[in-house]
């Protein structure tokens, strides 16, 4: 499974939660492999979307999954885990922060999660129109 997010990485994080509800600086996105490894979930960086891409494309449909509002990673990684073997397909999970807000308030960053999610997929020459 392919993970998108906009979260910061903290690696040394004193409170353990390494990609905090928070945006990274500067919007910066990380792309992610998620793999279950028996009852472990892991988590493994790649440089970008081609890498994941090549990772994931298995020739089953690829299901695109946004997740994050209110949630953490580690909830939309095992959501979309969990989504992805009874639908037989491939997986993205976009994830998003947006630190526990009632969603009308959040508005305006789950646009801008919108805008990136499209900026990554213009910057791929992929052919999708997304509405947040």
């Amino acid at each position: 499974m392919l993970v998108i997010t906009n979260r910061p990485y903290i690696p040394e994080a004193e409170d353990n939660e390494l990609f905090p509800n928070d945006l990274a600086d500067f919007r910066k996105v990380s792309y992610l492999i998620a793999a279950c490894e028996g009852q472990n979930n892991k988590l493994y960086f790649i440089p970008g979307f081609e890498e994941g891409m090549r990772e994931i494309n298995d020739g089953r449909d690829i299901l695109l999954f946004i997740e994050g509002h209110g949630k953490t990673l580690p909830h939309g990684t095992e959501q979309g885990i969990s989504g992805s073997g009874p639908l037989q397909s491939s997986m993205i999970v976009f994830d998003w922060p947006s630190k526990n807000r009632n969603f009308s308030s959040s508005l305006q960053e789950s646009e801008g999660a919108g805008i990136i999610l499209q900026s990554v997929i213009a910057n791929k020459g992929i052919q999708k129109t997304f509405h947040v």
